[in-house]
């Protein structure tokens, strides 16, 4: 069998990439279930070798999962992953797998090393730039990861079918840019409902976001929490409060520039909290509405007809306040509406 050169993720501790790999072949350390915590590209790296980090997945929290990936071909190279999960089964036919698309199915591999670059250098350690999303999986059974790296931008072919059980397994057993890890499931509390949003910034220069929120029939006390770790943020992205009396949330962040069209969005996990410990009533909702702060005072670079766009599509908003000292939840002020979804916590 020709040596492989690409982009590694091991089955075991013992898979170097060289040759066919023997059992145990669904134990991946590099397909890390980390729970709500951020896995940093520089703990990815010094992790690589013994203990396994993976922790369990939590039901109705957010679940970052992290894959990493070990370049050990001759050349600089780009990559890409797609991560699935499946029902534990004694045959893990393709055909039951499910794509996990948050942040986005074509997950970019980035190093370890600082600044993150897309480009992985021959021998160098990688791994996503932001962690594949979960909310968890139906309770009642048990489930596995699947991973596929795709080596410089070319997709990965995941057979639709076999025509033997030999040839299943030779193909596992001899792709080492395909891995796959059980889960273990922790099946949390009912009273969280965990959901995700995409979000990004098509300008060509950071600029400052507000998420504001209005709920529907929210049981008194609900709590929020909003997290995302993508790597391209100056750093993990982590805010949480209660709800108003009124009902409202509010928080912001800067955006890099161009996380929009061929550079994927970023996705924000938002966990709602019943402090009655019961799962949310059938008509309580959340709008969750996505605002630009007007680019002012005008940077640098900042291109003219950017700005002559911007006043003309800035409108005065009453929105939810991020300051907790509003009197009545919310504030108003010159902002630019660029999304909204509404969303029902009832399970």
């Amino acid at each position: 069998m020709p040596t492989y050169q690409g982009l590694l993720i091991r089955d075991n501790y013992y898979d170097d990439g060289t040759g066919q790999t023997r059992d145990p072949i669904w134990i991946s350390p590099d397909i890390i279930p980390y729970g709500t915590g951020t896995l940093t590209p520089q703990n990815a790296a010094s992790t690589y070798a013994p203990p396994d980090i993976g922790q369990p997945v939590v039901n109705n929290l957010v679940n970052n999962i992290y894959v990493r990936a070990k370049n050990i071909s001759s050349a600089s190279m780009t990559g890409t992953v797609n991560l699935y999960y499946t029902k534990s089964s004694l045959f893990l036919y393709p055909t039951t797998w499910n794509l996990i698309q948050l942040p986005v199915p074509f997950n970019n591999l980035v190093t370890t090393a600082q600044p993150p670059s897309t480009t992985i250098p021959a021998g160098a350690l990688s791994v996503v730039q932001a962690p594949f999303n979960l909310g968890g999986v139906p309770t009642g059974a048990h489930y596995c990861f699947i991973c596929v790296v795709n080596n410089n931008g070319q997709p990965f072919t995941v057979p639709a079918s076999f025509g033997s059980n030999a040839a299943f397994v030779l193909w596992v057993e001899q792709n080492a840019n395909v891995a796959y890890r059980n889960i273990v499931l922790n099946a949390g509390s009912a009273a969280n409902t965990t959901l995700f949003t995409t979000f990004g910034n098509a300008n060509p220069t950071t600029s400052t976001f507000i998420f504001s929120l209005v709920g529907i029939n929210l049981p008194a006390g609900t709590t929020w929490q909003a997290s995302c770790n993508d790597t391209r943020l100056s750093g993990p992205f982590s805010a949480n409060g209660s709800f108003s009396s009124s009902g409202t949330a509010g928080t912001q962040l800067d955006v890099p520039a161009n996380v929009a069209g061929s550079n994927s969005l970023m996705s924000m996990g938002w966990t709602y909290t019943n402090p009655s410990g019961q799962p949310f009533p059938s008509n309580a909702e959340v709008k969750v509405n996505y605002y630009q702060i007007p680019t002012l005072p005008e940077p640098a670079g900042f291109p003219a007809e950017h700005l002559e766009l911007e006043r003309a599509v800035t409108r005065v908003h009453r929105v939810a306040a991020t300051d907790a000292a509003s009197a009545d939840g919310f504030q108003t002020l010159p902002l630019i509406l660029l999304g909204s979804v509404q969303i029902h916590l009832h399970p």
